[in-house]
């Protein structure tokens, strides 16, 4: 849905300051409490952040108060975490999502679906409803873990939401983003271009095999320059002996030593070759003299 469709009287971002300020005023303790399954979630949502090298206009958020007007009444609700494909990165830090003076309105929304209040994040809850008949955020991603497929993630049609079929690899595609959403080890996890996404506890074991890798691409590096090294004097040897072995065949050609000729195909190192050019040689100037 554009903003002109959904935005049927004008708010200013003063107001809606206001009115983020009188909705966190409401809220009670259980509002705001959240299970620790519920907390650890967040963890491999916010390593998405990683996705902003490539899409640089990229909004993460977590638990972002979105506020819109639908039906001239203002609609208020917020996701436990919240892409959005566009947004100024240098605007101030939000006090809400204000969808009328965004870029766009949320791309992707998650609910980690609550014991308090799980009904508002399934089908035809409050939330589901904003997020679906509102909104229309293209897709939205629903983690309930008492349900025996605890991941769903759902894409809007147009019309309403139906559900993304996981791949062959068990995971549920989000084309736009060269991006994959799976479920393992209890944590929705995401892959970037086949890329599992790490998690701040990964991190060190990620470095520490990052470092192992380049000590072991430096070492092989090291051995091929030693490698390249030995054969530059290896072909520079060689070049060496080719200019001694056609200096030895002049000179027995110009002296008619058909002896050390029939020699040449048992010569292999560079000193015996010295050892015959020292013998033609001193023939070679003793004719030269004679001329």
């Amino acid at each position: 849905m554009s903003q002109a469709t959904l935005v049927e009287f004008f708010m200013t971002p003063e107001q809606y300051d206001a009115a983020a300020l009188e909705y966190e005023r409401s809220l009670t303790l259980e509002d705001i409490m959240e299970s620790e399954e519920q907390a650890d979630q967040r963890l491999p949502f916010l390593g998405l952040q990683i996705l902003q090298d490539n899409y640089p206009e990229l909004g993460i958020f977590n638990e972002l108060l979105v506020q819109f007007v639908f039906n001239n009444k203002l609609g208020q609700v917020v996701p436990d975490n919240m892409l959005v494909l566009h947004v100024d990165p240098d605007k101030p830090k939000r006090k809400s999502y204000a969808v009328e003076h965004e870029q766009d309105v949320p791309f992707l929304v998650a609910e980690y679906v609550s014991d308090s209040d799980p009904k508002k994040d399934r089908e035809s809850g409050k939330s589901y409803v904003k997020y679906e008949q509102q909104l229309q955020v293209p897709y939205y991603l629903i983690l309930d873990t008492d349900q025996t497929e605890p991941l769903q993630l759902l894409c809007h049609n147009g019309a309403s939401y139906e559900p993304v079929v996981a791949n062959d690899r068990g995971r549920f595609a989000v084309p736009e983003l060269d991006l994959e959403i799976g479920f393992r080890d209890r944590l929705i996890r995401y892959w970037h271009k086949t890329e599992l996404l790490p998690i701040p506890k990964e991190v060190p074991g990620l470095l520490a095999e990052r470092d192992r890798k380049i000590h072991e691409r430096d070492r092989k590096l090291d051995e091929k320059e030693q490698q390249l090294t030995e054969a530059g004097r290896q072909l520079r040897d060689q070049v060496a002996l080719n200019t001694k072995l056609h200096e030895v065949i002049n000179l027995a050609v110009q002296q008619n030593r058909h002896d050390v000729l029939a020699q040449l195909s048992g010569v292999k190192t560079a000193a015996a070759i010295d050892r015959i050019l020292k013998s033609l040689r001193p023939s070679a100037e003793s004719a030269n003299g004679a001329d």
